[in-house]
């Protein structure tokens, strides 16, 4: 604890306790028991998220004379539902474009001609787990951000394309 709140000990830091000074990597090489009396503690992680709910923030509060992180819930801003999530093709090729991957994406279809013109000419939109997406993902090594981004619902707060004026 410094100045009445509790802190994150740092590899600068020093810690004291009847006179003796002990430097961060000598109070790590301590035992839980032995770290406490020079009032460094274990912190363990806060209560996880209740079902629906994601973490909104977290604090280091004071319980009892000892820290804890406390973290605070939010609703999470959609629910996940049973039925396939369908991403229209129009807004698939969108963000693929956006993210500037369409001509590496369209070269991997393009090696099975078949699937890609189903990929492409799919009514519903395509199942963000069709086989061939998730193949075409792993073969061009996307990262699991743009492919959470490129497969998002138009409501999951990604934009919908705009019609093309003209």
């Amino acid at each position: 604890m410094k100045k009445g709140s509790w802190t994150a000990l740092n590899e600068d830091d020093a810690v004291s306790h009847n006179d003796v000074v002990a430097s961060y990597s000598t109070v790590m090489l301590w035992s839980g028991k032995e770290r406490e009396v020079f009032g460094v503690f274990e912190i363990a992680p806060g209560a996880p998220p209740p079902e629906g709910m994601l973490i909104a923030s977290t604090t280091l509060e004071d319980r009892d004379g000892r820290p804890a992180w406390v973290n605070t819930f939010e609703p999470i801003p959609y629910a996940p539902s049973d039925e396939p999530a369908f991403v229209p093709v129009a807004m698939l090729r969108q963000r693929i474009e956006k993210l500037g991957m369409w001509d590496d994406f369209a070269a991997y279809l393009a090696q099975n001609p078949a699937e890609m013109l189903k990929v492409l000419t799919l009514e519903g939109g395509v199942d963000p787990t069709y086989p061939a997406i998730t193949a075409a993902f792993e073969a061009m090594k996307v990262p699991e951000a743009a492919r959470a981004y490129i497969l998002a619902q138009p409501s999951a707060g990604v934009p919908d394309p705009q019609p093309i004026a003209g």
